[in-house]
């Protein structure tokens, strides 16, 4: 109930059976989609399949609830920057340089709720594949970039590094955050001034932090001889099965339905 976001759960869900590919291809077709969408429709098809897919791997709804509250803050700045500045037809307060505008506002809207949705599908990702599976996939999915002379495994476990620290730095932050709260910040306030102050006073600490569990990797990795060169060993990798083709097709679809069918319905 405690465990961060995003932390690999070793279940063994039809989610959890799937090749780390399938689910990495899977992750980039709803990606795309939810770039795409501009319709209401889509955006409830979309979050429809993920709460399915959240459901299917047995992700606790509490720990996703906790992910978006720590993104709460962010996501608010987002909306009312689109809402103050974005420039529409339909304005609804206008002050100096500032436009609020209906068309600002459901632009703010939209950018939010494709932030919530990378996080949900995100989550699903991460909580079903294991770090090795995932370095695999990466290594596997990159290997034509070696031809540009890329060395691939080191991009691999850099993303996969990037990856699996998002829930620990989300954690750092609600720490960090925790800690200030006790000191004296307002970051509930109803005053938006005492509110970006702390805010921004938020971000140095998180920054000094990320570097450190940079720098601590980077210790480790040296300690234990790891230089770049050669050879490393990776979980092998098995064949696509009934199953990966099935998934991937029902994202394919699931892109289509909600991109496609849904435009030319609306038109």
């Amino acid at each position: 109930m405690r465990m961060p976001s995003g932390h690999y759960l070793p279940l063994n869900t039809f989610l959890h059976r799937l090749d780390a590919r399938t689910k990495i291809i899977g992750l980039f077709i709803l990606i795309l989609a939810i770039v795409q969408a501009e319709k209401l429709w889509s955006f409830i098809i979309l979050f429809v399949f993920a709460f399915i897919l959240i459901k299917i791997a047995q992700i606790n709804i509490r720990i996703i609830v906790q992910s978006l509250k720590n993104m709460l803050i962010f996501l608010t700045f987002i909306l009312i920057m689109n809402f103050m500045f974005y420039e529409g037809e339909t304005v609804l307060w206008q002050f100096w340089i500032v436009t609020f505008s209906l068309e600002g506002l459901q632009q703010g809207a939209m950018i939010a709720l494709r932030m919530i949705y990378l996080i949900l599908v995100s989550n699903v990702l991460t909580t079903t594949t294991a770090p090795m599976e995932m370095t695999s996939a990466l290594t596997y999915m990159l290997n034509p970039l070696r031809y540009l002379g890329v060395n691939v495994k080191n991009v691999a476990l850099i993303l996969n590094a990037a990856i699996q620290f998002i829930p620990t730095l989300i954690q750092d932050t609600d720490n960090i955050r925790k800690a200030q709260i006790a000191r004296g910040a307002r970051f509930e306030s109803k005053k938006l001034k005492d509110r970006i102050v702390s805010v921004l006073n938020l971000a140095t600490p998180i920054f000094i932090v990320a570097f450190k569990r940079a720098d601590e990797l980077a210790m480790a990795m040296e300690s234990r001889g790891y230089t770049g060169q050669g050879q490393r060993r990776l979980k092998p990798l098995r064949k696509f099965n009934g199953q990966d083709y099935i998934a991937i097709s029902i994202n394919i679809a699931v892109y289509i339905v909600s991109i496609y069918i849904i435009k030319k319905w609306s038109d």
